[in-house]
């Protein structure tokens, strides 16, 4: 049986926004995808083809915390939109702590495309790679 494919899909999720990003831990590399509205009846399709398009083997979803490590409002949503895409799309997901990630992503020459740059920045960080 071949192992499966090494790519995973990365998000920063926000209440607005969802940066989604893809890596490959052989090729080590990883990329920004797009920055989604929040919006579920546009949102979803997107992932629909991300996930068709990239096959990936798992996922990961930054949690984001406050200063004290406690989880608030926008980590809970992270936590619900993780268990939303384990339940879609039959993967392991994977929610990895983002504090500093949007200070990291700041440094993209793109603002519009700052959260897509955060979900690279959580994904290299999961996968062992630079970001």
């Amino acid at each position: 049986m071949p192992e499966p494919a090494p790519v995973a899909l990365g998000f920063d999720y926000g209440t607005r926004k969802l940066g989604v990003a893809v890596g490959n831990r052989l090729s080590g590399t990883v990329r920004p995808l797009a920055t989604l509205p929040m919006r579920p009846h546009a949102l979803w399709p997107r992932i629909d083809g991300f996930v068709e398009e990239w096959a990936p083997a798992a996922m990961v979803v930054g949690l984001p915390r406050q200063a004290d490590g406690r989880t608030g409002r926008v980590g809970r949503g992270a936590q619900a939109f993780a268990a939303r895409l384990g339940e879609r799309y039959h993967l392991p997901v994977h929610l990895l702590d983002e504090r500093l990630t949007s200070w990291a992503a700041s440094r993209a020459p793109d603002p519009a495309g700052l959260d897509a740059v955060a979900a690279s920045v959580i994904l290299a960080d999961w996968l062992g790679l630079p970001a």
